[in-house]
């Protein structure tokens, strides 16, 4: 894995020609990713609390995906996280509340 703060171009020659793109992503954002695409993440939060959800969804086994997304791709990807999260979480209950504090963020009133 390559250090950020102190890459090691002997072992990652190529990471001199890496190119990134920096952002901040608050409460309630969303950060979209395509398929693939290497990244690097840092929370800012000293000690607080990232989720970070990788989906990878692909339309079929011999598809792909064209944009914007049909309906039925939507659901699909809807009811994958759903059941990731209920997976991890292991009480159908939390799901609800995680999802609305990942759209609207924790600081809602």
């Amino acid at each position: 894995m390559v250090d950020f703060d102190r890459p090691d171009y002997s072992k990652f020659p190529k990471f001199k020609e890496a190119k990134g793109y920096e952002g901040v992503v608050g409460p309630g954002d969303v950060l979209y990713i395509p398929i693939y695409w290497w990244h690097h993440i840092e929370s800012l939060m000293r000690g607080g609390h990232t989720i970070t959800v990788n989906f990878w969804y692909k339309d079929g086994p011999n598809s792909s995906i064209s944009y914007p997304l049909k309906d039925y791709q939507k659901v699909a990807i809807m009811r994958n996280i759903e059941k990731m999260l209920q997976d991890v979480l292991k009480d159908p209950r939390e799901v609800g509340p995680l999802l609305r504090t990942m759209v609207l963020g924790r600081f809602t009133e």
